[in-house]
């Protein structure tokens, strides 16, 4: 009998360590391996806690270890069907759950929960990252069912399995009723007379799969190469005992592979599920041996084997020059070794540079591609914090010429395009790359005008697009400007690195003798004014905000520097072999680029205004 423990998602608020606790004190010592624990503490650093609070994590052992046409609805242009590809049938297939239609649109009301479940590692070694952007795609596509369609993935009705081994786990799964000895009762399994297994009899499914009628180890016993194991016959601990349904025999052994998720994901979510989710090489035989495990078992009749799950999103490969990232091939990049010198979100962006069903050729190129796009997106985001704090108080600027009139429109026009561009992207078979290349055109668009071309209104519509898009990517950095006392302290820092450049900037093109010693009071005053402002922020309460405190850092450093230079006056500096009057302002704009540089280290970027 498979044995099935569920891990509340409550237990997922905090860190891993407190949930290993919890796991100890409540009995369920499953975490024995030391490969188990290294695992979850990969996933952990992956996945957002957001996703832990939404996932339903489940431990079940293991014996060893289109062409749907996609148009706007005519009575409702504003939202499109969703299509997803099937592995199965080939073709772009509607989406539905609980009968009723996915669509995908802003603000979509009577979200409908979906029931979902993703086939997890088995964890005889550390996770690589493959695995990972397997399960960060299922949480970017959770992420974005809840913000732009009528359906969710939420924590009750979505189910993760990490395979692992451990008697209590089996012996709980003994309490749960869940039996696929009516698999056999049903007279869809036989006894090998060779091995002692019990294999599922594919020959009494017509047109069974699309496995190779090829004979190999794996066939020793089985009456045709497409059976597979339901029951593993062996007397190598750890072992439990199978009672044969029809003859009452018993068998030492462990569940068979395929059978274990159909036991996990029809006990806890019904003889149906919406979703399923995996890496593609799970396609045939797995998912497809798992569904008709769960097909006869609830006599599924007048449909596909595969169709248990109305709605399978089987995730592409890494490749490492040309070949699968794969453990027994020994090209691996573990989840570790890729944290310690990338930021997690950049897996993230990885995620949707191509379309999850194209396999990633994964590079030093395509790293630094995905690292340019991070760049982009996060001084597009930041830019419209300052743009929409420069327009607060000027919602509509009449006085425009016409040209910048034009523009405007320009604009809204870009704005409702790009919207339309996303919605039907992401219903196109989730193509996030496109939606991605959506926000990029309007990045590149925004950043080729000024600020005095748009309006507060403009803004706000495109900050909404932007930060939805980003915020169901799931990025971390957006967090950043959920917090207005950094918000705040990064606009201030902005202002003032700004109105240094410029002075900076004129002063190396003013006549030394007149305008010089007034840009150097300028810069001074500014200086002191921002020290004396900086010293009350420091005493507030987000000072015990560590980023809070680090940007804060950052730009006292700034003032300080800008003080002491402006200080010095004009005194002589040597200039190659000959001494002239000092420029000061050199050395003030080598600060500002300094400063740019240290901020985009930990995940804040600026940009340079136009002179």
């Amino acid at each position: 009998m498979p044995m099935i423990v569920s891990v509340s998602s409550s237990m997922f608020t905090g860190d891993v360590d407190k949930v290993f606790s919890h796991m100890e004190n409540s009995c369920f010592d499953f975490l024995s391996t030391k490969t188990c624990e290294n695992m979850l503490r990969n996933v952990n650093s992956i996945l957002r806690q957001e996703c832990r609070q939404n996932l339903m994590c489940v431990y079940i052992v293991n014996s060893i270890h289109s062409s749907g046409k996609l148009c706007q609805l005519e009575n409702d242009p504003s939202k499109f069907p969703l299509f997803l590809y099937n592995h199965y049938t080939h073709e772009k297939e509607p989406v539905k759950v609980d009968g009723q239609s996915v669509f995908i649109g802003n603000d979509l009301p009577d979200k409908v929960p979906a029931k979902s479940y993703i086939c997890g590692p088995t964890v005889y070694d550390h996770c690589h990252i493959g695995h990972a952007m397997t399960y960060v795609r299922f949480d970017i596509f959770r992420r974005f069912m809840k913000n732009y369609s009528n359906t969710c993935l939420d924590a009750n009705s979505t189910v993760m399995n990490i395979t692992d081994i451990d008697e209590k786990i089996m012996k709980k799964s003994e309490e749960t009723g869940t039996s696929y000895q009516e698999i056999e009762k049903k007279g869809y399994a036989y006894i090998s007379d060779q091995t002692s297994d019990v294999n599922f009899d594919s020959q009494k499914v017509k047109n069974f799969g699309r496995g190779s009628e090829t004979v190999t180890d794996k066939s020793f016993g089985k009456n045709s190469p497409k059976d597979f194991t339901l029951w593993r016959h062996s007397e190598r601990k750890p072992l439990w005992t199978y009672e044969s349904s029809c003859n009452g025999q018993k068998i030492l052994g462990r569940p068979g592979w395929h059978v274990e998720c159909s036991a996990l994901a029809s006990s806890l979510l019904g003889n149906k599920i919406d979703f399923h989710f995996g890496g593609k090489d799970l396609i045939y035989p797995h998912h497809y041996c798992e569904s008709a495990c769960c097909s006869i078992y609830f006599d599924l009749k007048n449909q596909e084997l595969f169709q248990w799950a109305s709605h399978w999103y089987h995730s592409s490969h890494i490749l490492i020059s040309k070949n699968k990232m794969s453990k027994s091939i020994g090209n691996t990049i573990s989840i570790r070794d890729f944290l310690k010198k990338i930021d997690p979100d950049l897996l993230r962006l990885l995620c949707c540079f191509d379309h999850y069903r194209k396999d990633l050729n994964y590079n030093e190129l395509i790293i630094k591609r995905v690292r340019e796009i991070d760049r982009r997106l996060r001084k597009f985001l930041l830019s419209l914090h300052l743009a929409l704090h420069e327009t607060s108080n000027k919602v509509n600027i009449k006085a425009r010429v016409e040209s910048t009139d034009e523009q405007k429109s320009t604009l809204s026009l870009k704005i409702e395009q790009a919207n339309a561009e996303i919605l039907a992207s992401i219903a196109n078979d989730f193509n996030l790359r496109k939606a991605l290349d959506s926000i990029l055109a309007l990045e590149k668009f925004f950043e080729s005008f000024c600020l005095a071309d748009f309006d507060h209104r403009e803004l706000r519509e495109l900050y909404k697009l932007v930060e939805k898009f980003v915020k169901s990517l799931g990025l971390n950095w957006i967090s950043i400007y959920e917090k207005n006392h950094i918000l705040e302290l990064i606009i201030v820092l902005y202002k003032f690195r700004e109105h240094v450049r410029k002075t900076a900037m004129h002063g190396l093109k003013a006549n030394q003798s007149t305008r010089i010693p007034e840009l150097n009071e300028d810069l001074l005053n500014q200086s002191e004014i921002l020290l004396e402002k900086l010293t009350v922020l420091e005493n507030k309460e987000c000072s015990d905000d560590e980023f809070f405190i680090l940007l804060l850092k950052k730009l006292k450093t700034l003032a300080l520097e800008i003080k002491k230079a402006t200080a010095s006056g004009l005194e002589p500096r040597l200039n190659d072999d000959s001494r002239g009057p000092r420029n000061i302002f050199v050395d003030i704009l080598n600060h500002c680029d300094a400063l740019r540089n240290d901020l985009r280290e930990i995940g804040v970027v600026i940009g340079d205004t136009k002179s």
